[in-house]
């Protein structure tokens, strides 16, 4: 097995440079998980060719970081293993977190309030209810979904379904053709595997506070193989959809992502935060890549 490399975003000093402490600003504040949730909702309703309606490029990364800026309160004995120094700067801006997330929900709420179809709504009610009870926590002990063997991941990969394929679909008004099942099932099997990646990253502190993650309770090897699986099958549906020609050669840049978390698992770079940061930014970078090419 290679050497882990390593990418640190350690905090930074002053003589380092504006850009960077910018960066790791917006990292730790999981501005770059809404970017990533927003790309993703305008590249599918691009590749599916339904309507989209302008609003609800406000609702879904509205909601995506309300819900990933409430987590950061919730997992106090993880984090204090895993990432010390976030957890830290999570609870010294705990009530602005608290406040921010609230008012979040609200704007979120209320913009999929204004128009469209209600189904829409429930949607988004759904997605904020999963997101919130994904993990609470009383005192420093964590509870919700996450402490479900394997309905950890799963929830958060229907989550994100839920909020980029199926809520600006139904919001619209839009049909529920092969194209949306197709993207559903990519956008799924995409997130399922990078939360395992993610839980692979710590499975040190998840082990501490007692979360039944797939790697604590798989043991890391048999998780890194199953995220191979996980990329198989969007390499089966994609190619299957693609060959038999259900849908545009463009939707053959979707296994762009599979090779990517392939190459995170080959050179072990999995285990490094910084490098967790990065594959979300190109994950981005490719949503908006073939939400442009599908015009």
């Amino acid at each position: 097995m290679s050497r882990p490399l390593r990418l640190s975003l350690a905090p930074v000093h002053r003589d380092q440079g504006t850009w960077r402490a910018v960066l790791q600003w917006l990292i730790r504040n999981k501005l770059h998980v809404a970017a990533c949730s927003l790309a993703a909702t305008w590249a599918w309703s691009r590749m599916m060719g339904t309507p989209l309606l302008g609003v609800d490029l406000f609702v879904v990364p509205v909601l995506v970081l309300s819900i990933y800026q409430w987590n950061r309160l919730n997992d106090v004995l993880e984090d204090a293993v895993n990432c010390p120094d976030e957890l830290a700067a999570a609870e010294q801006a705990q009530g602005l977190i608290r406040v921010s997330c609230l008012l979040g929900s609200i704007l979120a709420l209320g913009g999929a309030l204004l128009v469209g179809r209600a189904a829409g709504v429930l949607v988004v009610l759904m997605g904020l209810l999963l997101g919130w009870f994904y993990g609470f926590r009383s005192g420093v002990e964590t509870f919700g979904l996450k402490r479900l063997f394997g309905i950890k991941n799963v929830s958060s990969a229907f989550g994100w379904t839920l909020m980029t394929v199926l809520y600006p679909g139904l919001h619209s008004g839009a049909g529920l053709g092969v194209a949306f099942w197709v993207a559903a099932a990519c956008m799924f099997l995409a997130v399922w595997t990078v939360e395992v990646l993610w839980d692979i990253r710590d499975v040190r502190g998840d082990a501490v506070a007692g979360i039944p993650s797939l790697p604590v309770v798989l043991g890391v090897p048999a998780a890194r193989r199953l995220v191979h699986v996980g990329n198989l099958l969007i390499v089966a549906l994609v190619g299957t959809a693609v060959l038999t020609r259900t849908l545009p050669g463009i939707w053959a840049l979707i296994l762009i992502n599979p090779l990517l978390t392939f190459v995170w698992l080959r050179f072990d770079i999995e285990t490094g935060r910084g490098w967790s940061h990065l594959l979300v930014l190109m994950q981005t970078l490719l949503l908006f890549g073939l939400g442009v090419l599908s015009g």
